[in-house]
């Protein structure tokens, strides 16, 4: 581990502990070590290649700048290792994420979606506004990422994406995953609304079920006044089941 060509030799280990120290060695020598772990980055095994662009990260502003450069790649997982890299070595990533956001790879932008997590409303609800549009709620997995980024900021985000007229399907599993307060009354006519087929009422109701807020509550115990209603079972059963937590 003493010379630069030994802890290359040791980045290339598949042993997790060899690696580190590999790894540690070289980012404490810094920048002068950053033309030897870019010869790495274009090692033909990804494996190794992705090391070395992770390393490069923490070496200096041109170890930034070197990384940067794989987020223009053709291949998504360069570009996904990428960000991923340069989250870790910077906390300055709010520009970088703003024009991933619009990503063709779903995999990177559920990335950027969680990396809007702690970052404010005002910052962050454009980016996933914009994100929002490409996600119909049959990934589950950006799905899911998505409300991870909408975390505390679910009803900012919300009024941002409602729609003028009537809901998409999308929108719906949108509304779904965030389920904001602010979509209470919205949730309760969609439930109620005898022309919305049993799933999508179903949807609105379980959208309900899990906003934490007496205004939720009150919503399904009004939709259970409707003993007509094919989710009238449904409604029941959640009124029993979050009588005993939330409600």
């Amino acid at each position: 581990y003493e010379t630069v060509e030994g802890q290359l030799a040791a980045m290339e280990s598949p042993v997790n502990n060899v690696r580190h120290v590999g790894f540690t060695k070289l980012k404490e020598a810094g920048t002068k070590v950053l033309p030897q772990v870019l010869k790495l980055r274009d090692h033909p095994n990804p494996y190794l290649a992705s090391r070395a662009v992770w390393l490069a990260a923490q070496l200096g502003e041109k170890g930034l700048i070197a990384t940067r450069s794989w987020l223009e790649s053709d291949d998504a997982t360069k570009r996904l290792v990428a960000l991923r890299a340069l989250r870790a070595a910077t906390d300055d990533v709010l520009d970088i994420l703003n024009v991933m956001a619009g990503d063709q790879s779903p995999m990177v932008r559920r990335e950027v979606a969680v990396a809007l997590r702690d970052v404010s409303a005002a910052q962050s609800a454009p980016m996933l506004a914009q994100m929002a549009r490409q996600i119909d709620g049959s990934d589950r997995s950006l799905l899911e990422a998505w409300g991870i980024g909408c975390s505390s900021k679910e009803s900012e985000v919300w009024v941002k994406l409602k729609p003028e007229g009537d809901w998409s399907e999308g929108f719906a599993h949108l509304t779904w995953r965030l389920h904001p307060l602010a979509a209470v009354a919205d949730l309760q006519k969609r439930a109620a609304d005898a022309k919305l087929s049993s799933e999508q009422r179903m949807l609105a109701l379980n959208t309900l079920a899990f906003i934490p807020d007496a205004s939720a509550a009150k919503a399904v115990l009004a939709l259970a006044k409707d003993k007509a209603s094919p989710i009238h079972a449904a409604v029941m059963w959640w009124i029993i089941k979050r009588s005993t937590d939330d409600w």
